[in-house]
């Protein structure tokens, strides 16, 4: 099992006692100071010592990492199928455990059926699981036919039981509905998948949300306060998409760079983008993983079912004739261009102003835990730097998701969900693999294991 050791270290009050400080607002590392934990909550920075003290000589404080599109319930399957055993109710508790271990403390859960997910929350509430806190979509809206089109709706009455990951919606009314329903069911944003291209770009069209639908989503969200992320691969799916004002786009295009045009469309309608560099690089390089899923560090993060699949798909990734999966990455699989295309847009995109939000797309088959801070490490390579792609997953994350009161930065009052590192992130990204405390809902962790195992071959360089 991967561990998480919890501390005894009381819930009241704490000092982490000469630990220098990210302050991600203004821009730099503080020298060494006093920081004062009441009850889970930041009592006060560069204060006297008080409480109970933890020496953190030689370490930085830095905010908790909030990953803006995740799949934290995944099983690491790369078709839908019907129940599988309890080993995929395990696998999610790796998935909770291993991602606060890299010092993730908030998630933006992109598809899950909305029932599990709510029990889910439920247990991390009471303490019986540990893992980030989440913030659900629940089912993914789209029609029939459409992105994804290899995931389906659950039938009813199961769907009322469990929740479904997909809906298909045929109408305005449907669509307003289907909305309703998630917010009741408490959802905290909607996702939408709009793709009108297949894997290969060639080929008949995929059908997609007609044109009123996807406005009354949005129409229907924004009235009950919530935001929408949309799902999208091509260029020529931008204007139709942007066209019924959503908050953010996920991933990029793939079939060019961003273009003057959609760049300037991007900026007019004031939406955010999630790159999701990560697992666009490790759907690019996913054969380089084979070492790492027969290391014991990749026990740690998955259930033997897990290790064996993902090891089928490293092992047959560049393949041809291996079409078993071929339908959820289609010509994805090994494409560079696709990636340098993503990390070009990417750079385009912040050096025009857009928001840029950290997600990493875990779960996704092809993105582990521990990639959040990978996800930084690969911004801040393309046009980011340092600081700008650490508050990608923190100051800014949560100004997006409306969450800042509580995360985002070390400030007094907000929950002292954060990690502490050896190094300092804002001098060297990859400092943020250095997890050696993590402190979540009044708890202290421990990371176990060794989460800065690389997770390519041997001779790869980080891209």
């Amino acid at each position: 099992m991967p561990t998480l050791e919890t501390l005894d270290i009381s819930p009241g009050r704490v000092c982490l006692r000469d630990v220098r400080v990210v302050d991600i607002v203004r821009g730099h590392t503080t020298g060494p100071v006093n920081v004062i934990i009441e009850n889970g909550r930041i009592a006060a920075v560069d204060a006297p010592p008080q409480g109970t003290d933890i020496p953190a000589q030689n370490l930085t404080l830095v905010p908790g990492l909030i990953d803006c599109h995740s799949h934290i319930l995944s099983p690491f399957l790369t078709k839908q199928e019907g129940f599988l055993g309890a080993w995929t109710m395990r696998q999610i508790g790796r998935n909770l455990r291993t991602n606060l271990a890299s010092g993730v403390v908030l998630v933006q859960d992109m598809l899950s059926p909305i029932r599990i997910m709510n029990k889910v929350r439920w247990l991390l509430e009471r303490g019986t699981l540990a893992g980030p806190s989440i913030r659900a979509s629940g089912a993914i809206l789209s029609c029939e036919g459409g992105y994804p089109e290899f995931i389906f709706p659950i039938p009813w009455p199961l769907a009322g039981i469990i929740g479904s990951p997909k809906y298909h919606l045929s109408s305005e009314s449907d669509a307003r509905k289907m909305v309703a329903y998630l917010h009741k069911c408490g959802a905290d944003h909607i996702k939408i998948g709009y793709t009108s291209r297949p894997r290969d770009f060639h080929g008949p069209k995929m059908p997609v949300l007609k044109r009123e639908i996807l406005i009354a989503i949005c129409d229907a969200a924004h009235a009950l306060g919530l935001k929408v992320a949309v799902h999208h691969n091509w260029s020529c799916d931008i204007e139709p998409i942007l066209e019924a004002n959503p908050d953010s786009l996920e991933h990029q295009c793939n079939d060019q760079v961003i273009t003057d045009e959609h760049l300037a469309l991007v900026k007019k309608k004031g939406v955010a983008v999630t790159p999701t560099l990560t697992v666009g690089h490790n759907m690019a390089y996913f054969d380089q993983k084979t070492e790492f899923m027969r290391s014991q560090a990749a026990r740690e993060l998955f259930e033997p079912e897990a290790v064996q699949h993902l090891t089928f798909v490293a092992d047959t990734w560049l393949d041809p004739n291996e079409t078993s999966y071929h339908d959820v990455f289609g010509y994805w699989r090994g494409s560079h261009d696709v990636y340098d295309r993503a990390t070009q847009t990417t750079r385009r995109l912040f050096e025009a102003g857009v928001p840029i939000l950290c997600g990493t797309d875990f779960g996704a088959v092809t993105a582990f835990s521990g990639e959040t801070a990978d996800e930084v490490r690969r911004l801040s390579m393309h046009g980011l730097g340092n600081l700008e792609a650490l508050r990608s997953a923190t100051l800014r994350a949560a100004q997006h998701i409306g969450v800042e009161a509580d995360y985002g930065s070390i400030e007094p009052g907000k929950r002292a969900d954060f990690f502490l590192v050896e190094g300092d992130p804002l001098e060297d990204a990859a400092a943020l693999r250095n997890v050696r405390m993590v402190a979540k809902s009044g708890r202290w962790y421990k990371p176990g294991g060794d989460i800065t195992t690389p997770m390519f071959n041997k001779g790869y360089a980080f891209k």
